[in-house]
């Protein structure tokens, strides 16, 4: 069936969040292991996302 996303629970100790299977991987990357993309060259602040750091400038 197109266009139907499975969900799943993330199975990090103390996190209930349900998200798609697609989105796993970051969900963990950016919630849980707090990896960063980028860097703001200006002030040193560190962003998840790059329209993040594109808002932030």
């Amino acid at each position: 069936m197109q266009g139907v996303l499975k969900k799943v629970r993330c199975m990090w100790p103390g996190c209930s969040r349900v998200i798609n299977e697609d989105n796993h991987a970051r969900h963990v990357d950016e919630t849980h292991l707090r990896k960063v993309r980028d860097v703001c060259t200006d002030c040193g602040r560190a962003f998840q996302r790059m329209y993040m750091k594109k808002n932030h400038i």
